[in-house]
């Protein structure tokens, strides 16, 4: 009865290759999988399968697992009695048999090449879909979580809810708010109500059955495509580089002291730093390409790389609006730093916010030599350098000395100072600088109500927007009201790293308030107890 399905349909030839490289024959011999056949009522049929496969086999090998090969074979003939019998049952057979295969292995299996097998061998991209839905074990779920973008788990929430055979079904309406909630969280961290796309996605009824939310999805489809790639567009203007900044010497100088900074770059350029690893603006190859902003190139500089600020002070420092930016940016962003003073410049004249409580080499000075050391020594731990032979570097250093010692200064006592328009811009740079500074150091957590299908009940997020992690996160509420039902205490939340929530059912009964007012507080890297107010609409 069977012999006629022993010749293998060549439309499906591909998709038992590749089940095969994902299900060898020693699992396919194992009483776990006996047991599964029995409960999927295939026992019988796989019997007779495999009984013909040890009939018809013709040789015996030494050392060689019988059992697993027939067992493979046996598994080939059954996908192909499937296919010309059951063709319709075929991509659910997959899915049943590989999910419990993940389960019992604890392996995650990439379903791409067997989708493509499937549409070769004629079935639909709906028929196809239901493998997106395969079951992954716990543990590999968590470390792909871990490792998947923010983007990636919001699509690969879409997948789950597209692999629901049912749309009215339980799994589909849940799979479907997972999902909803998930795009909505990401989302906002991009977009505002003022976006008309966004403001549609977040306001959607989703209070209707399966079948309602899955014509919610169909209507939502092109602008939650857009949204989602404009947030990707967005992504790829940004620096593609990695957060761990890269360490940068920056020169911090008035252009009046050039020739005095000439010569330590000089002096920085025989120690082994480059254009990757300096910057001076007074000097062109280390300086800022042609045609670029100076205050944005300096911005960029402090917000991307850690800065080992030189300060060359001098009377002509403290007459420049640049150069005091600078200084009061590096103490903002709490740049490392040390200090040179010109011939002309005294200790006690030095004032601001970066003074002489580190390293400050006055180079006229009998301490200039031993100074100079023990900063050469810092930078090379710093940078990584190739340390010179001390011979050579005690006579770069000398030579440096030399020359700026004997620089000749004018009389600055009568410099004007930029005109105040000027300062104005200048201190409104520091000032932006600052703020983004402190941003980098702050969690935002916020609440968001998320509706739930008619009659069920919706769910209340608290979630954190901001870059850090949010500790000791606690929430009180402020009316609370017996016509709104919480099952969970969200009262104590614990952590919440960036772009995570935690989500609690919420059920609305007869003359509930229309507003949820909640007090958040929490600890981040900038702040302890930090607080806010907000009231959800109901």
């Amino acid at each position: 009865m069977l012999e006629m399905f022993f010749e293998i349909n060549t439309k499906i030839q591909p998709l038992i290759e590749d089940v095969g490289r994902i299900v060898p024959g020693t699992f396919l011999k194992k009483t776990e999988y006996k047991r599964w056949l029995v409960e999927h009522k295939l026992d019988d049929l796989w019997s007779q399968i495999l009984k013909q496969v040890k009939s018809k086999r013709n040789f015996i090998a030494l050392g060689f697992d019988h059992d697993a090969a027939d067992s493979k074979d046996s598994l080939d003939y059954l996908l192909n009695i499937f296919y010309e019998q059951k063709k319709d049952k075929l991509p659910s057979f997959l899915f049943d048999l590989l999910s419990f295969y993940a389960y019992q292995e604890t392996v995650n299996i990439d379903v791409t090449d067997l989708k493509k097998d499937l549409l070769a061998a004629g079935y639909s991209e709906k028929e196809v879909l239901v493998l997106d839905g395969i079951t992954i074990p716990s543990k590999i779920e968590e470390k792909i979580e871990e490792e998947q973008t923010e983007e990636q788990k919001v699509r690969y929430l879409e997948k789950i809810y597209l692999a629901q055979h049912e749309d009215n079904s339980r799994e589909a309406i849940d799979a479907y708010m997972e999902w909803h909630s998930a795009a909505l969280l990401y989302l906002s961290n991009y977009y505002t109500e003022t976006n008309p796309d966004f403001s549609e996605f977040k306001h959607i009824d989703n209070s209707g059955n399966g079948y309602a939310l899955r014509h919610n999805y169909k209507s939502l489809y092109s602008i939650y495509n857009l949204l989602m790639n404009g947030v990707t567009k967005q992504s790829i203007s940004k620096t593609t580089k990695s957060n761990k900044k890269t360490p940068l010497v920056f020169i911090s100088h008035s252009s009046k002291d050039k020739s005095f900074v000439d010569a330590l770059v000089n002096l920085l350029d025989d120690m082994g730093f480059t254009k990757e690893t300096l910057f001076c603006s007074s000097v062109r190859e280390y300086g800022i390409p042609l045609s670029d902003d100076i205050f944005e190139t300096i911005r960029g500089l402090f917000l991307e790389h850690d800065l080992y600020v030189i300060f060359v002070h001098s009377p002509r420092f403290y007459s420049s609006a640049v150069s005091l930016n600078e200084m009061g940016a590096a103490w903002v962003l709490k740049s490392d730093f040390c200090s040179f003073l010109t011939n002309d410049m005294e200790y006690d004249k030095m004032k601001g916010v970066v003074n002489n409580a580190k390293i400050s080499i006055k180079v006229d000075a009998d301490d200039a030599k031993g100074l100079l050391n023990d900063l050469y020594k810092r930078l090379v731990a710093i940078f990584s350098l190739h340390e010179m032979d001390m011979n050579k570097w005690e006579r770069k250093r000398d030579q440096f000395l030399q020359v700026v010692r004997n620089l000749k200064y004018e009389n600055v006592e009568n410099l004007v100072e930029e005109n105040s328009v000027d300062m104005e811009y200048k201190k409104l740079q520091i000032a932006k600088m600052k703020a983004e500074a402190e941003d980098r150091k702050k969690a935002v957590i916020r609440g968001n109500i998320v509706k739930g299908y008619k009659g069920a009940a919706s769910n209340l997020m608290i979630f954190n927007a901001g870059k850090v992690t949010a500790r000791n996160v606690r929430v009180k509420w402020l009316n609370e009201s017996d016509g709104v039902i919480i099952t969970s205490d969200f009262s104590e939340i614990g952590e919440l790293t960036p772009q995570n929530s935690r989500s609690y059912a919420l059920h609305l009964t007869t003359g509930h308030p229309k507003t949820m007012n909640l007090c958040y507080f929490w600890d981040d890297d900038y702040a302890n107890n930090n607080q806010v107010l907000e009231s959800l609409q109901l």
